[in-house]
């Protein structure tokens, strides 16, 4: 009896840890305060992640590398790589967030952001 118990609870924790680490891939778009739509697109491999930063509108218009992206439980962490119109003046935007059910919140890490904003799973 205790044997299918610890079996079905060492599953469970199993299956939440895979979830927490895998259930940020793919799609999602949200606006931030500026009215600014972003969208992720986010590929997991264990406890780290890469994919791809698009904003459709404002100053920073443009699809973007994601670095550095890690997981750790429902939080993640990752950069944004901007170039300049001529492929010059890279700079690294950092991001924070936090998966909330089907929202991702996020945070951005550095002077003169919009604040944080809300995507929600796209695809």
């Amino acid at each position: 009896m205790k044997r299918p118990l610890l079996f079905g609870l060492l599953l469970l924790s199993l299956s939440t840890l895979v979830f927490s680490q895998s259930g940020i891939a793919g799609k999602w778009t949200g606006n931030d305060k500026s009215g600014n739509t972003l969208t992720l697109d986010l590929k997991v491999s264990g406890n780290t992640f890469t994919g791809r930063f698009l904003q459709t509108e404002g100053k920073a218009t443009g699809d973007y590398e994601i670095t550095d992206g890690k997981i750790n439980g429902n939080n993640i962490t990752f950069n944004v790589q901007l170039v300049g119109p001529r492929g010059d003046n890279p700079i690294t935007l950092p991001w924070a967030g936090k998966l909330n059910g089907g929202k991702l919140d996020l945070t951005p890490k550095y002077d003169g952001n919009s604040g944080p904003v809300t995507l929600a799973r796209t695809k």
